[in-house]
């Protein structure tokens, strides 16, 4: 079984948290803008290598997280709205 860095930083880190993680499968809830997004954007580029289309990929992935309220770098929850804070139509 092949290694990550992550993983291996994870596991110095804290033992039982990389038990949790990494063996038993536990996800932590994804609330940060970034981290959703660049997940959604791998999905879409993943699409794109395999002939898919791109743009449909990213955004049926990111419309799953259109009600989500999202945390934001700077610390505030700007809701399900986006960067701008106000709601989607």
């Amino acid at each position: 079984m092949p290694y990550s860095y992550t993983q291996i930083a994870q596991y110095l880190r804290c033992p039982r948290s990389y038990c949790y993680r990494y063996l038993d499968g536990w996800r932590e809830k994804e609330t940060r803008a970034a981290m959703i997004f660049g997940r959604r954007f791998e999905k879409a580029l993943e699409s794109f290598f395999c002939g898919g289309d791109c743009g449909a990929t990213l955004h049926r992935e990111w419309g799953a997280f259109r009600d989500t309220p999202l945390e934001f770098k700077k610390g505030g929850n700007l809701g399900s709205g986006g960067p701008s804070g106000r709601a989607s139509p």
